[in-house]
């Protein structure tokens, strides 16, 4: 019956047509109306029943005056046997009313456009629908049954629209409970015989009476278990806290952090992550934003999604104070890299490169370390321990590949594990490996310390100098001695042979090359010269380039700020890049020195220690100079690897078995797993509202 309706009249409220096509309807003009009056007299089952309507008819006037509710009850609008009209209140007149059956008048019916053909009422329709009655001031359908009991039909359609939100908030719990555990949602099979359903499907129909009710009794075209359901559900909760991290970065100072890889799918996928100072928490806070896939890993297109990514969230490239990248040549190439890129929108904006310094590093001494082949192209900390457990286990690896060789059948086996053991079971590789042990795990423990959300710029900065001044401790004779005299027990103790050093007859004509100068008398003065030193003396020299003269003087300025020691020299520094007075922060700096309650001990050399003592004394309303310098500070990155951290996720979320994931749902599962603490704060309701309005069209639930 319903659908009739719909049938009959549009939802929404359209302007009656003149006398002139067709409508001679003569209307009793009211004296006064409310809109919540007539509300109530014409809600129900019938298309168009609101003051708009009445509005739009010419024939009737209307006025506002909603103290003339007594006169207004015994209005009549048109024929007093009109749907329009308020039902009769006397038992008689309401028995009269009942006898008359439907209001069924006929005459030539207006006409309306819907779409590119007219449509209007049909009176044949009276003889197939008993009960239909027509109301020529709306010029609309009612039910002569329903519309009496309108309140009732009102009631019952809230009583759906609140079971199908409550189902709907089952279904968000669900999503919510399998996003923030990277957990898979589908099985192989998803009817209801198979066994391997998924854990959406599962979670559905197992636990929950309200959802099996949902799925044994509701609509087959509206059970909402769909993969196209899920992706909505997804959707408007990424979509919500995309809004919320969108509304917190406005008119703030952020930095950009980037860096890119390969999934499992063979896709290049850059992570974007912005970090920003949060007024709540009073600390600089990073969120991921978004996982984009790459069509090319050039410098134009990493700069281009840069780009789209800071517009949808409405972030202003002069609020960008940094970008932080790692160090390939395409992020951090100083004529045409993305960094430079972002410098040519913003001039004041900071260039950080992280710690993949080491990366350029290890490539350097690749030809020393070919051997060693790497648990993870990424992390040091599994270079370190891949060296470490080979260390400890040299002389089994050598009796495996040994009795592999012995007793394996496959002749392709057999010539890789010869020619394996030919390159493992040699002094070179015993040097290398006991050479590389104790530097790799100088590496790691600064790398690990680098990998740390809350550490700082001037810590990261001590921490890379302690790593210099540990390498050049390294370059000495009695070190090299120790490493070199380790190797050559262990060659001996597996009867591994020393080469001894090919002599040659020096040229007797001079040029620049030093090998056709100069021959070493022993192996261990070439190893010390041509390996040992020279390996140290280029780990030093990238960790000089790597931080530039500019981003010194940032990171010095800071430093004296922070114990009050600032000049007016470096004053000038933090006045250009971080927009303060000068003028106002030495000013402010004099008074912090009188003041007796000012921060003392060891958190004064810490940017968070001092933004902590601000918030508590409440010092920030006058010493706010300072406080935005060392809050702007704090927003500095000192590594990207926050966007590390999304690519360990990622690896959960899009598996082998997962690969064919498409980009949008991956993307929206990435941002729900990695900000999981946004996600458990996502309230239903506004999942719901924007489940609603993510598509064009009304949901077959009424929610």
């Amino acid at each position: 019956m319903i659908s009739l309706l719909r049938q009959l009249k549009p939802s929404t409220p359209r302007r009656r047509k003149n006398s002139q096509e067709g409508s001679q309807t003569a209307v009793k003009k009211p004296t006064s109306i409310t809109n919540s009056e007539h509300r109530s007299r014409t809600d129900g089952i019938h298309l168009a029943s609101t003051s708009q309507d009445l509005k739009n008819t010419p024939n009737i006037a209307l006025q506002n005056n909603e103290s003339n509710n007594e006169v207004l009850n015994k209005q009549i609008f048109g024929d007093a046997d009109d749907p329009v009209n308020e039902i009769p209140v006397s038992r008689l007149e309401k028995k009269d009313k009942i006898d008359k059956g439907p209001y069924q008048p006929k005459f030539d019916f207006p006409r309306t456009i819907i779409g590119s053909k007219y449509r209007s009422f049909q009176i044949e329709w009276y003889n197939k629908y008993s009960w239909l009655e027509h109301s020529k001031v709306l010029d609309s359908a009612f039910c002569f049954y329903c519309h009496e009991q309108k309140e009732v039909f009102i009631s019952k359609q809230n009583q759906v629209k609140i079971k199908n939100r409550q189902i709907m908030e089952r279904l968000i719990d669900i999503v919510i409970c399998l996003a923030k555990g990277g957990r898979p949602f589908r099985g192989h099979d998803g009817s209801k015989i198979s066994i391997a359903r998924g854990l959406f499907l599962d979670l559905e129909s197992k636990y929950d009476p309200t959802l099996k009710d949902h799925l044994t009794n509701g609509p087959q075209n509206a059970l909402y278990t769909s993969g196209k359901i899920q992706n909505d559900i997804i959707t408007s909760i990424s979509n919500i806290i995309l809004r919320k991290i969108s509304h917190s970065v406005q008119n703030k100072l952020v930095s950009i952090m980037a860096d890119e890889t390969s999934d499992c799918g063979h896709h290049e996928q850059i992570a974007i992550v912005l970090r920003f100072f949060d007024d709540k928490l009073n600390s600089p806070v990073e969120h991921l934003v978004a996982i984009r896939r790459l069509t090319s890993v050039d410098t134009q297109a990493i700069f281009n999604e840069l780009k789209v990514v800071l517009s949808e969230l409405k972030v202003n490239w002069k609020n960008v104070l940094s970008v932080c990248f790692d160090g390939v040549a395409a992020m951090s190439e100083s004529v045409s890299g993305v960094q430079m890129r972002c410098k040519e929108l913003n001039r004041n904006i900071e260039l950080f490169t992280t710690h993949t310094t080491f990366e350029k590093i290890s490539s350097e001494i690749g030809s020393t370390l070919r051997i060693l082949k790497s648990l993870s192209t990424t992390r040091w900390a599994c270079r370190a321990e891949a060296v470490a457990v080979i260390k400890i286990n040299y002389s089994a690896i050598l009796r495996a590949l040994t009795e592999i060789i012995e007793t394996t059948k496959h002749s392709d086996i057999k010539v890789k594990e010869i020619g394996l053991l030919h390159q493992v079971k040699s002094f070179n590789f015993v040097f290398g490996l006991t050479m590389m042990h104790p530097i790799l795990q100088l590496i790691v423990k600064v790398s690990k310390l680098l990998q740390s959300p809350h550490i700082n710029l001037i810590n990261a900065m001590a921490s890379i100098k302690s790593l210099r001044a540990a390498f050049i401790n390294l370059r000495n004779e009695t070190e090299f001695l120790i490493i070199f005299k380790e190797a050559k027990n262990l060659c001996i103790e597996l009867e591994i042979d020393i080469p001894l050093v090919k002599k040659r007859k020096v040229s007797s004509r001079f040029d620049e090359f030093a090998k056709t100068q100069h021959y070493y008398e022993t192996k261990e003065e070439e190893l010390r010269s041509l390996c040992f030193y020279q390996m140290l003396d280029n780990m030093v020299t990238s960790l000089d380039l790597r931080f530039q003269q500019e981003t010194i003087k940032i990171i010095n300025a800071v430093g004296n700020l922070l114990n009050l020691k600032l000049n007016k020299e470096e004053a000038a520094v933090l006045e250009e890049k971080f927009k303060i007075s000068q003028d106002e922060l030495m000013a402010e700096i004099r008074l912090l020195k009188e003041d007796q309650t000012v921060l003392t001990g060891n958190p004064a050399t810490t940017s968070s220690g001092w933004i902590q003592w601000m918030q508590e004394n409440k010092k920030y309303k006058i010493y706010t100079a300072f406080n935005a310098a060392i809050q702007t500070f704090s927003v500095i990155p000192v590594t990207s690897y926050s966007c590390e951290r999304a690519f360990s996720k990622l690896t959960h979320v899009k598996t082998n078995l997962r690969s064919t994931t498409k980009q949008d749902r991956m993307e929206s599962l990435m941002l729900l797993y990695v900000e999981q603490e946004l996600t458990a704060n996502v309230e239903a309701s506004e999942v719901i509202e924007e489940f609603k309005s993510i598509v064009p069209f009304q949901r077959r639930l009424l929610l």
